[in-house]
């Protein structure tokens, strides 16, 4: 069955409202419904969760310019499409200034709205493109994945100032919630189960708050229920969650699959994790990199962590020159990780007084001033 697009039309003009539902009734690739409020307001529409908003900008909203910043904070991931009689370059140029993704010219024919749609969709939402998708992936478990992208995720809102989003998507043993000391009212499954129903704002409801700035979608409870998380699912999950988040950082079950492959080709950075155990470790490492190089522009899109390692610039050299790539080393804290553990906090928040902090602030601070 094809899943349709939901497609909200706002016009306060009954009849030229009418004529449209009559126009584009019978498309198959979208949804169409209706949105209108005597009050200019936007009232319930969010409640429609419509993935693109067709907005009369004649009469229907008197200062598109302040209604427009009350979407994007509503609906982040919504698609605007500005509705008018006449257009010409300073009219489109002034409405894409306010905000919105494309213009549509009345009367709509079936051809100019699905040119429209389809150019409003070409556009990253506005909110979301500044964030970036962080996997973490390790040929082999037992890396320090789950330590190290929590601590990490404080460490970059800390840094930044703002939301970062934590996707627990382990197939095998999901243990996020375990080791943040959490009882989800909902997970990963829940969220795919109900994803062509959401907007990005609806999404996150779906994660855990882990701190002012930090939020987590655990990840399934068994085994059994990770089959439910597919390939495609997550690729659609990691778009419509980018415009909530500054950063979103991906735990991936050990070993490739197609959502470790999936999961790498739709973010901006992969981190390849291991933990410092001789030369079979190093092996395993290397044949992933191998694999990863199909990637675009893997030069710039791969990085390298080595747990249990004490830190040295010399060693990290050396072993970039050995592996092809960037690379952190992050010392063994196991002692400080317990204890942080077992009082039910988190490493990062003991203060900045071990090698472990500093060197993942480091790590933050270099993430961050490369997305700059």
């Amino acid at each position: 069955m094809i899943q349709k697009i939901r497609v909200c039309i706002w016009d306060e003009d009954n009849s030229s409202r009418a004529g449209m539902l009559r126009v584009l009734q019978n498309l198959e690739q979208y949804q169409i419904i209706e949105y209108h409020d005597g009050s200019g307001g936007i009232g319930n529409l969010e409640s429609l969760r419509p993935q693109a908003l067709l907005v009369d900008v004649d009469y229907t909203i008197a200062q598109p310019e302040k209604l427009i910043p009350q979407l994007r904070k509503a609906m982040p991931g919504l698609k605007l499409v500005a509705l008018g009689k006449r257009w010409d370059e300073n009219a489109r140029a002034r409405y894409e200034e306010m905000g919105f993704d494309a213009m549509l010219l009345k009367p709509v024919d079936v051809e100019s709205f699905q040119r429209a749609l389809e150019a409003a969709f070409a556009v990253k939402a506005r909110l979301g493109n500044n964030c970036q998708v962080l996997s973490f992936f390790s040929p082999k478990g037992k890396s320090g994945r789950t330590t190290l992208i929590v601590n990490l995720a404080l460490a970059l809102a800390r840094v930044s100032g703002e939301k970062v989003g934590i996707i627990d998507a382990e197939t095998n043993f999901a243990d996020m919630d375990a080791f943040l000391n959490l009882n989800p009212r909902s997970t990963i499954v829940e969220a795919l189960r109900d994803l062509n129903y959401l907007t990005s704002g609806t999404l996150e409801k779906y994660f855990e708050e882990v701190s002012d700035r930090v939020f987590v979608l655990c990840g399934a409870k068994t085994p059994q229920q990770a089959a439910f998380v597919e390939p495609e699912g997550l690729t659609k999950l990691l778009e419509m969650a980018r415009p909530s988040f500054r950063y979103l950082l991906v735990d991936l079950a050990p070993g490739f699959n197609a959502i470790s492959i999936a999961a790498a080709e739709a973010s901006e950075k992969v981190y390849l994790t291991t933990m410092a155990d001789g030369t079979f470790e190093m092996k395993h490492l290397q044949r992933a990199m191998e694999i990863f190089r199909s990637l675009d522009n893997w030069q710039q899109r791969l990085g390298c962590v080595i747990t249990r390692m004490t830190p040295d610039v010399r060693r990290a050299k050396e072993l970039e020159e050995e592996i092809g790539c960037p690379v952190t080393l992050i010392p063994n804290e196991y002692l400080l990780c317990s204890i942080a553990a077992n009082n039910g906090r988190m490493a990062v928040d003991i203060g900045s007084g071990s090698l472990l902090t500093q060197q993942i602030d480091r790590m933050a601070f270099a993430i961050h001033g490369e997305g700059r």
